[in-house]
């Protein structure tokens, strides 16, 4: 067990705010850490101060000393959790995951992943297994556990990642604030043998059970993809969106196609916000 001294260093130092922080600090009596299964909960214990949990949330710098210690936690492979007076903060956070043969580096994602963080939001963008041999859907799950996915969290899924967050929901029930998917689809090959192979694993037959772990579910896909037809994303859109948004000359929504910013979806996330 660690006081706040200890933790304040680590939750605060790296972003040298320690100097800054505003009086509802002085209201913290004492802050602990434990590690429970594969979690690592910060608890912070106020004075009985009502009003703390309110003006913590609300402090600019909140969200900083949050980020950081979920990269702490990242970094000792646990999940992060962080609690007032034992009651759970619950923080939006934000998932981006690539396609097949794809990278967490590529297209609009490191755009995507800059614009929220410039707004403290919190933000994972992991890379997932690739590779033929590699990529199936129980690889990629592995990775998806070890992230915080809950009612709190919002998805945004490119190319076959969105058939794929659909499994990982339907199999695991779990339940999430919303989802955005771009030039998602299912049950389709043709692509080529190695996308073929690596894109099965992740397909299904109960697409619209997702509708029972999520409420808001908004496509994006274009008129003229060069590697999925148009009337398989729009199935797909039509199966399960409560929107869904066509592209003109948008390709497969990537760099390929111009896009290493994606202007559409950050003004749809901040009109969901």
């Amino acid at each position: 067990m660690l006081n706040k001294e200890d933790i304040f260093p680590i939750a605060i130092g790296s972003y040298g705010l320690g100097a800054s922080r505003s009086e509802s600090w002085e209201d913290i009596d004492d802050v602990t850490i434990s590690v429970s299964d594969n979690e690592f909960i910060i608890n912070i214990i106020s004075n009985d101060n009502k009003t703390f949990k309110n003006n913590f949330i609300k402090e600019k710098f909140t969200r900083k000393i949050i980020s950081s210690v979920k990269n702490l936690a990242k970094k000792l492979k646990l999940i992060p959790i962080i609690k007032i007076d034992d009651s759970p903060l619950n923080l939006d956070n934000y998932i981006i995951i690539h396609g097949s043969f794809g990278s967490k580096d590529g297209n609009w994602f490191p755009w995507l992943k800059r614009k929220l963080e410039d707004k403290n939001l919190l933000v994972d963008v992991p890379q997932m297994p690739v590779g033929v041999g590699v990529q199936n859907f129980e690889s990629w799950s592995k990775v998806l556990d070890k992230l915080k996915v809950d009612e709190n969290t919002t998805i945004i899924a490119h190319s076959i990642a969105p058939i794929f967050i659909c499994k990982y929901l339907i199999t695991n029930k779990i339940k999430v604030k919303k989802l955005i998917f771009v030039c998602g689809f299912n049950n389709y090959l043709g692509i080529n043998e190695e996308f073929d192979s690596v894109n099965k694993p992740m397909f299904i037959n109960n697409l619209e059970d997702v509708k029972k772990y999520c409420n808001n579910i908004i496509c994006y896909y274009s008129d003229d993809d060069p590697y999925v037809k148009y009337e398989v994303e729009k199935d797909f859109a039509d199966t399960i969106s409560n929107e869904h948004h066509v592209i003109p000359n948008g390709g497969h929504i990537n760099s390929e196609s111009g896009y290493i910013e994606f202007n559409e979806i950050l003004d749809m996330i901040k009109y969901i916000q």
